[in-house]
């Protein structure tokens, strides 16, 4: 997870709840194409990166999800700050925690990546405190195939320089990052003074696969 600086929300979404309607009410209504314009703009300020688990996504792979869950927070469904793009795998993020209304750490909140660690050899992700536990089991963000892909992940980038990673996590200017750029942003910090040293364990872990 990385944090997400959502912007000013858009000008259809301020004109739809001046109208007293819901997200609900959108779908089979002359308002529906409003649903992917919002999900291009979530998409846009999010690198294509699904807000939960950072897997690359596109308009037709992902959902807009409401982090605040429609069902307890109805005076919410149009709140662009309740809004992000989550991806559509069955079993973790959005749809995964589709329904549950309990809290759990939302990628706007500003500190939610201090509020994770990496096991960067396998890939599992662990909270920090007790509630990012729990959002790690509401959003199965250690589903084994999550797990693996945040490897090779790693593994990819074990031979390009630190700069050039930085700058593929952070830029602003850059319209995609690298997908699960939560992970590599943590082995960016943890590494920060030996980049060679992830270099070389990197590598010489690829090699043997």
């Amino acid at each position: 997870m990385i944090k997400i600086d959502k912007g000013e929300a858009p000008a259809f979404l301020r004109d739809l709840k001046k109208k007293g309607l819901s997200y609900r009410d959108l779908p089979h209504s002359p308002y529906e194409h409003y649903i992917n314009v919002l999900r291009k703009q979530l998409l846009s300020e999010q690198h294509g990166l699904c807000g939960y688990c950072c897997r690359e996504v596109s308009l037709n792979n992902s959902h807009n999800e409401h982090m605040k869950a429609q069902k307890g927070y109805n005076n919410k469904t149009l709140e662009y700050n309740n809004i992000i793009a989550s991806c559509n795998h069955e079993n973790t993020c959005g749809k995964k925690k589709h329904g549950d209304c309990s809290d759990i750490v939302y990628p706007t909140r500003e500190d939610c990546e201090q509020q994770f660690e990496f096991n960067e050899f396998d890939g599992s992700i662990h909270g920090t405190t007790d509630l990012a536990n729990h959002t790690v089991d509401v959003l199965n963000l250690n589903e084994p195939s999550l797990c693996e892909a945040r490897v090779h992940t790693l593994y990819g980038i074990a031979w390009s320089s630190y700069q050039d990673v930085y700058d593929q996590c952070y830029k602003e200017s850059l319209p995609q990052w690298l997908h699960y750029a939560d992970i590599v942003r943590y082995v960016l910090r943890e590494y920060k003074n030996n980049w060679q040293a992830f270099q070389q364990t990197f590598r010489g872990l690829y090699n043997n696969v």
